[in-house]
């Protein structure tokens, strides 16, 4: 028993740091997220530049060629593993 309110006592005083420490690691627990990049290269020619969002509030993305090579018009979309895709519903878009 005396263990125990020794305990407690320690508890109570040092609430503001056990306070603190819990506010830290529920801050770092938001660090996996990932901005919209301003572009991202596909292959060694074609990168996709950043535009505005859609209706959906996903990042839309348009192809330019570094060759100034003609590219195909379309939109594409990156999710939070910057993984490419031309699905604009995904639920974890950026």
């Amino acid at each position: 028993m005396k263990k125990l309110t020794i305990s407690l006592q320690a508890i109570r005083l040092n609430f503001s740091k056990y306070l603190l420490l819990t506010f830290i690691l529920l801050l770092s627990c938001n660090s996996h997220y990932v901005g919209a990049p301003d572009y991202l290269d596909l292959n060694e020619d074609i990168r996709i530049i950043k535009l505005e969002k859609n209706i959906s509030g996903c990042t839309m993305y348009k192809p330019i060629s570094k060759s100034e090579k003609p590219v195909p018009a379309v939109i594409y979309y990156i999710d939070k593993d910057l993984n490419v895709s031309f699905d604009s519903k995904k639920e974890d878009c950026i």
